[in-house]
């Protein structure tokens, strides 16, 4: 599809030469979600003019959002705005937290669908939370904190401080760990928030001790939507299997995402 953009006679000359294969892909990407004239900018703008951060038009959200030139983002973009795991059928919420917000698309999905609601976006990862305040500037229902949600109030690093963006799994270190955590009820009490409507995680693993200390928390959480991460965290499984128990949460799945939704209100 690079191919199309450039003239044949110097496509040879330019982009085998200076494209490599992980650029091709970007624009390749670029082409098929946004068309030719943008694809060309962003070849521009990101490979010639070296730029960082490229900017898109999505929808009817109220501003450009910025991602990065890799995978990482991309495949984030696609699994909310494309493939629309997030798209779910629930009561209007009034209160939503975004756990693992990464640099807000997810945030700025909710925002779009449910303009009423209050949104709480956190995020650990320093370069993440900074797109993450950029994306949702100009959103006042979206408050950005740079947390991980865990079981209790911590301090937390990193324990793969070299894997893509998205993926940054985190251990305890009080002693000095740079990256604040809290809990659920700690988030609650500290935001004044009397029930969450929706819990979104993504974080990674992290979801087995959120859900570890589910009694102290699990009446006052209407929805849940999680990505467990059994492969870094063995036992998430089984510590959201047991939450279900004993709770009326409906059990369905949306991608990668499996949805709880209470069958009735509290």
């Amino acid at each position: 599809m690079v191919t199309k953009l450039i003239p044949y006679k110097v496509k040879n000359s330019i982009l085998t030469k200076i494209l490599s294969q992980e650029k091709k892909e970007y624009i390749e990407w670029v082409f098929r979600r946004f068309g030719k004239t943008k694809a060309l900018k962003s070849l521009i703008k990101v490979f010639v003019e070296r730029k960082t951060l490229d900017n898109f038009r999505i929808g009817d959200l109220n501003s450009n959002i910025l991602m990065r030139p890799n995978k990482t983002d991309r495949k984030v973009y696609d699994q909310i705005f494309v493939d629309k795991e997030f798209d779910m059928t629930i009561p209007e919420p009034d209160v939503i937290v975004d756990a693992g917000a990464h640099i807000g698309l997810a945030s700025l999905f909710f925002a779009n669908k449910y303009p009423q609601a209050r949104i709480l976006a956190l995020e650990p990862a320093l370069n993440n939370y900074k797109l993450l305040n950029k994306n949702t500037k100009k959103y006042s229902n979206i408050e950005t904190v740079r947390a991980a949600l865990w079981d209790c109030e911590t301090k937390l690093q990193v324990k793969n401080p070299n894997s893509e963006p998205w993926g940054f799994r985190l251990i305890k270190d009080e002693e000095s760990g740079s990256i604040p955590a809290i809990g659920i009820n700690g988030l609650k009490k500290k935001y004044e928030i009397e029930k969450i409507s929706l819990l979104k995680m993504d974080i990674e693993g992290s979801e087995k001790r959120v859900f570890e200390k589910s009694n102290k928390w699990i009446c006052g959480v209407e929805n849940i939507i999680v990505e467990l991460h059994e492969r870094y965290a063995t036992g998430c499984t089984y510590e959201m299997e047991r939450v279900i128990d004993g709770q009326d949460y409906h059990r369905s799945e949306i991608g990668e995402n499996i949805l709880l939704r209470r069958r009735t209100g509290r």
